[in-house]
């Protein structure tokens, strides 16, 4: 019915458009309990990830302007807002961007910056074989801690 492979393949060469941008700031719209976009802005653009279909695999969507913080308008229920975590990056640039996961499988995004080699944002579809009750077409948002040696330094993942 749909060509996953071929949405996959577009979702991965929209992220070219973003590697080599410093990103500003990250905004999430929020509805109720869920995390339903992703907005990276960048100094020449924002860009919003978001599901295609039914969040079963997920694209980038390049802006013309960031959307305003609060309540959007034509519901009570979603909200613009910025996202606390990820505030690690900003500031920074996207060096390398990859394309994780498959379709129905989790798949999403993950972000590697200047400056941070051991964390990556990553940004995913809910859809896994273990998706939580009670989401649906939503985002699963994350940061990799990646460990390089520990042996030597008896040093334990954070």
């Amino acid at each position: 019915m749909y060509d996953y492979e071929q949405m996959i393949s577009e979702a991965s060469e929209a992220l070219a458009s973003i590697q080599g941008r410093i990103l500003h700031r990250v905004l999430v719209q929020e509805v109720g309990h869920e995390f339903n976009v992703v907005y990276l802005i960048t100094e020449v653009g924002a860009y919003a990830v978001q599901g295609r279909i039914g969040s079963e695999v997920l694209v980038i969507v390049p802006m013309e302007q960031p959307p305003s913080l609060g309540l959007l308008s034509n519901t009570s229920m979603a909200i613009v807002k910025p996202f606390r975590p990820f505030s690690m990056f900003e500031g920074r640039r996207i060096v390398q961007g990859r394309s994780i996961g498959g379709a129905w499988n989790g798949h999403g995004f993950e972000l590697s910056f200047e400056g941070q080699p051991n964390r990556t944002l990553i940004i995913q579809s809910i859809y896994t074989d273990a998706k939580p009750d009670g989401y649906e077409d939503c985002l699963r948002l994350g940061i990799g801690n990646y460990v390089f040696d520990t042996e030597s330094e008896g040093v334990l993942p954070a």
